[in-house]
């Protein structure tokens, strides 16, 4: 049986006084202080990120008070070598410059060994001074408080720590490996050696259980060395953090970050052309071609893949979107991903943070953690959209929201006496937490804004902003881009017709004055008609190149000479490109497929070389879209009206070039090389069906 003075000394004390923690500080005063670190940052290479964060704790504890006392008063001389250590900058200079070996060097491979080795060796360094360097800053009282570990403790505590990484990153290692091995040589190692299809499916929630037991493990070892070795005057710290709790939070907040990685994976693997596209200069081809760099393979992540293509409506290519918009999409789906790893993030780091206090005493004071979860994922997820959306100007604002969420969640009670400046009792119950004030109406906006934007783009705001660069194009630039590529396509084959002078003056005669009859002369912008010999590079062909020139090819009159009706032929070929004229279509392909220079030519006038360099290959190499050939269709069957002409003549045509174009494989490539023009477009039965309609 226990003795009396046993059960007394066994019974846990009650708290005499209580309080809870006011955060004072405002987001326009630590952004000051973050622009100038900002700057620093900068001008140091990354170097003054130790004094970078010292500030950062500073200004936070400055203004963060219990009772009538507040963390760290900026008055009290930190203690001596405690921030920053002298190690820490050369061991932040190495890790840069082993960073610069990896990215820059040839033999960069090697910097990933040296990159884990210096993580490794230096761990418990930053481990170590971590620590000190935190408490040391922090006061209470007049009493600053003191770290007592030993670097000796450091090395078995990171021994600890990096323990669960190592099966944990060879299952992931071996898990995209596999994949990307499966990817570019068509066999996997998991095929090789046997495993079933239900292994392998057990492959990703091994490595989601492998990833919680080392998350859980971390936090846990470090907390305990960290706040297991704090001395007060009035006592030292101890922390009783179990380690189930944290891998119950580690397991919840996977199902929140798991899907993220995937989804993101499938993305990138459907979509990394274009994403390697924004990389090079100008786009090479059209989305159609692009995909066909991808590999035939298939892996896991093949039924991941998240073709943004399905979301069509574009007027620029046949592969759907254009690449600089595709590639927006892309990468705003990207952003959500991390949003989500973010809010699985932060799930956890509740449950850490919670139970870190709750489980922690120091001096004669316990405290308590009550952080919502859902108030700390909401509030989160409306600062990192806020941060995106202002190309991180947020950031400070949203440091100084998430500190005072945080620190104000917290209460201190005192075990032995009432805490100075406390105006409330304790209560006889635990705290009640106030119902949080969440931001989801303002969230779910925001997530939606990304949506609503590319909605608008695709249906107003790509013929919005093409409208206003075409009016801004110099004429100057538009001829010479013309002229360029002109010369394009004869260096590639294409020579002068070999029609007479005479005969080539009558026939621009002629159709020129059946454009007259279809368009008023305030629709018409000044416009070439030049006629070529397109052999092998265009054959039987017209397409409609910026400056408003028209090629027509001898090929093509040819096979207009042995239709029934060899001038209403021509007019609605001319018609076709008639419309390409007047909606000043092969410059609209430029300028948004070539969206940066294009900006900038327009607002500052500068760059017209460089896109006067590429664009030729931008505009012979891109497709037009489904509307735009509509609308040029509809061009050739006005003109063809307008001159008493039935718009059959032109779908008969469309067939017959379409025969003819088969029956030579060299104008079937010639029409494939150059997608803007007329034989390229695909002859279907709805393009033939809408002539028929019209001829009625």
């Amino acid at each position: 049986m226990e003795t009396g003075r046993d059960a007394t000394a066994r019974t846990p004390p009650v708290p005499v006084g209580g309080v809870g923690v006011r955060f004072s500080g405002q987001g326009n005063d630590y952004f000051r202080i973050w622009i100038a670190d900002l700057l620093c940052m900068m001008l140091t290479g990354g170097l003054y990120w130790p004094w970078l964060r010292r500030r950062r704790w500073l200004f936070l504890d400055a203004n963060t008070w219990v009772g009538a006392h507040r963390l760290a008063d900026l008055q009290q001389t930190p203690l001596p070598g405690v921030w920053p250590p002298r190690w820490q900058p050369l061991a932040v200079g190495a890790f840069i410059i082993g960073l610069w070996l990896f990215i820059t060097r040839s033999m960069g491979i090697f910097g990933w060994p040296m990159l884990v080795a210096l993580f490794g060796i230096s761990g418990p360094l930053w481990l170590y001074a971590g620590w000190r360097a935190r408490l040391g800053l922090v006061g209470w009282r007049g009493a600053p408080l003191d770290f007592q570990g030993d670097l000796l403790t450091a090395c078995l505590v990171w021994i600890r720590m990096c323990l669960p990484l190592v099966p944990a990153g060879l299952l992931i290692s071996a898990l995209f490996l596999d994949n990307f091995r499966l990817w570019l040589l068509g066999g996997s190692w998991t095929s090789r050696y046997g495993l079933t299809s239900e292994t392998q499916e057990l492959i990703p929630w091994m490595v989601a259980l492998s990833v919680a037991l080392a998350m859980a493990n971390w936090y846990h070892a470090a907390v305990h060395f960290g706040l297991g070795h704090v001395h007060h005057p009035d006592g030292v710290g101890r922390s009783r953090l179990h380690f189930w709790p944290l891998l119950r939070a580690a397991l919840v907040a996977l199902v929140l970050i798991l899907p993220a990685p995937f989804l993101a994976i499938g993305l990138v693997y459907a979509n990394w052309p274009v994403l390697l596209s924004l990389l090079s200069i100008e786009p090479p081809g059209t989305l159609e071609n692009l995909s066909n760099l991808a590999p035939d393979a298939d892996s896991l992540f093949g039924s991941l893949r998240l073709d943004v293509s399905v979301l069509d409506g574009s007027v620029l290519t046949d592969g759907g979107l254009c690449v600089a918009c595709r590639a927006t999409m892309v990468l705003l789906m990207l952003a959500g991903c991390g949003l989500l790893l973010m809010m699985g993030w932060r799930y956890f780091s509740t449950r850490l943070w919670n139970k870190t206090w709750s489980t922690f005493r120091v001096g004669g004071y316990a405290f308590e953690g009550h952080l919502a979860a859902g108030r700390l994922m909401a509030t989160g997820f409306f600062c990192d959209v806020l941060t995106l959306l202002t190309l991180g100007l947020y950031y400070p604002y949203g440091v100084v929201r998430m500190a005072r969420l945080r620190r104000e969640s917290v209460r201190v009670l005192s075990l032995t006496e009432p805490i100075e400046g406390a105006v409330n009792p304790p209560p006889a119950t635990p705290l009640a937490v106030p119902r949080p004030r969440t931001h989801w109406v303002l969230a779910l906006g925001l997530m939606a804004a990304p949506l609503v934007f590319a909605v608008w783009v695709a249906l107003y705001g790509r013929p919005v902003l093409s409208d206003m660069l075409v009016r801004a194009m110099p004429p100057a630039f538009d001829t010479a881009l013309g002229d360029a590529t002109l010369t394009r396509l004869q260096r590639e084959g294409v020579q002068p017709s070999g029609l007479s002078i005479e005969t080539q003056k009558r026939l621009r005669e002629g159709l020129q004055a059946a454009v007259q009859k279809s368009w008023e002369p305030r629709e018409l912008p000044p416009y070439r008609i030049q006629f070529v010999r397109g052999g092998d590079v265009l054959g039987p062909n017209a397409v409609t190149l910026p400056g408003n020139l028209i090629l027509i090819t001898d090929e093509l009159l040819g096979l207009a000479a042995r239709q029934p009706d060899r001038a209403a032929v021509l007019v609605g070929v001319l018609g076709h490109e008639m419309a390409h004229v007047i909606h000043q279509d092969p410059q609209r392909i430029l300028l948004l497929a070539s969206l940066r220079k294009s900006v900038k030519m327009v607002l500052t006038g500068q760059g017209q070389d460089d896109l006067l360099a590429s664009g030729a290959d931008t505009v012979l190499y891109q497709g037009y879209g489904a509307n735009i050939r509509q609308a040029a269709d509809a061009g050739s069957i006005r003109m063809l009206r307008a001159n008493g002409h039935s718009p059959q003549v032109m779908a008969d045509f469309l067939k017959a070039l379409e025969a003819a174009r088969f029956a030579n494989p060299a104008w079937m490539v010639a029409a494939q090389r150059v997608p803007i023009s007329l034989s390229a477009q695909p002859v279907d039965a709805r393009r033939l069906e809408a002539f028929k309609d019209k001829s009625e």
